[in-house]
């Protein structure tokens, strides 16, 4: 019988997976094209010893709040982030060493950017402290289990950020506790054979979430400067850079098998085009674990911007999760089962990150 999508079961934790399909680097193209042609209405005044920002997008954010500007960039670096985070200094940050560059081990630009793109793409944004001047943004990747905080400028009249740190929730909600609470796995990994892998995400999520509202409150107005202990967010750079590759390399080792490839990628395109016949045949005609109608009566742009990010093999069955680039809250759950014939689908669903509703 197949693990069941949210319920415990006996496997190996896996790990996230840098984007392979083809079609998700269009879309993040797409993305980045978008947000590009938003900021290159012309050319802002710039921040002094600060990189210039194509603007007029003073223009373009003047009838809005400071925390509507924060808000409306934040996004927009969260694109830039996931297509072209060699773009995100000149445009977003006061100034260029603000956000940490070296991530990779084995170091490089390339890798650098691919971890970059990796954390961007699943991740969730929450905003607090906007009542005030320095409104702090939160990025957090539910799967790789990573905050980047970063602090804003919102008196300028094109905010940016001004701060920034790397951080898993533990060490964010004691910073007492040091680097020593960093965990090289994430919570979820460690805890999801117990209690399922759909609360062990949501439940990790919705503890990130609710300290970051507790530390960063919305509407707030504390104006002091965000910081962590230096090692921690040290150690955290190390962290987000191991996690992203053993990730990588666990979805690799559950898709090593050239027709369990071709199989996740058939029915992730099939998802992303809502094609229903394609997803029933995958199944092997249906069943009632294979929840076909509920996922693709999300919205197109949601489907379309999914993305295979981790996977879980219990020698069995093998599932893959796939947040949605559009909507980083919904997560994309698909379970393949070997059988003489091939990989047979036997589950197929989508949650919220956070416990809501996903659509």
């Amino acid at each position: 019988m197949p693990c069941a999508l949210g319920s415990p079961c006996t496997a190996r934790p896996g790990a996230p997976w840098r984007h392979r399909a083809q079609a998700s680097g269009l879309r993040a193209l797409a993305c980045a094209a978008a947000a590009l042609a938003f900021l290159a209405l012309a050319a802002a005044t710039p921040t002094p010893g600060a990189a210039q920002t194509p603007a007029n997008i003073g223009d373009v954010l003047r009838e809005l709040s400071p925390a509507g500007r924060v808000a409306t960039l934040s996004t927009l670096l969260r694109s830039f982030g996931r297509s072209r985070p060699d773009k995100i200094a000149p445009l977003f940050l006061k100034s260029p060493d603000i956000l940490p560059q070296k991530l990779s081990r084995k170091g490089g630009v390339e890798a650098d950017r691919l971890i970059w793109a990796d954390f961007f793409a699943g991740a969730l944004i929450d905003i607090g402290n906007e009542g005030g001047r320095k409104p702090v943004v939160g990025y957090y990747n539910p799967v790789l289990e990573v905050w980047l905080i970063t602090q804003w400028d919102a008196s300028l009249p094109v905010p940016k950020v001004e701060a920034a740190f790397l951080a898993t929730t533990g060490p964010l909600a004691d910073p007492d506790a040091g680097f020593s609470s960093v965990q090289t796995a994430p919570d979820w990994v460690a805890n999801w054979r117990g209690v399922g892998i759909i609360p062990a995400i949501q439940q990790q999520t919705a503890r990130a979430s609710a300290t970051f509202k507790r530390l960063f409150p919305p509407g707030g107005t504390d104006e002091r400067a965000i910081s962590v202990p230096y090692a921690v967010a040290r150690v955290t750079q190390s962290t987000l850079a191991t996690r992203a590759a053993i990730m990588a390399a666990s979805v690799d080792k559950a898709l090593s098998s050239p027709v369990r490839d071709t199989a996740a990628r058939q029915v992730l395109h099939a998802v992303r085009k809502g094609d229903a016949a394609a997803l029933t045949e995958a199944a092997g005609g249906g069943g009632p674990d294979v929840l076909v109608a509920e996922v693709l009566g999300l919205p197109a742009e949601t489907r379309a911007g999914m993305v295979i990010a981790a996977a879980v093999n219990n020698g069995e069955n093998y599932l893959l999760l796939a947040p949605a680039a559009a909507t980083p809250r919904t997560v994309g759950l698909i379970q393949f089962r070997d059988s003489a014939d091939g990989p047979v689908l036997t589950a197929l669903a989508a949650f919220d990150a956070l416990g809501g509703d996903q659509r």
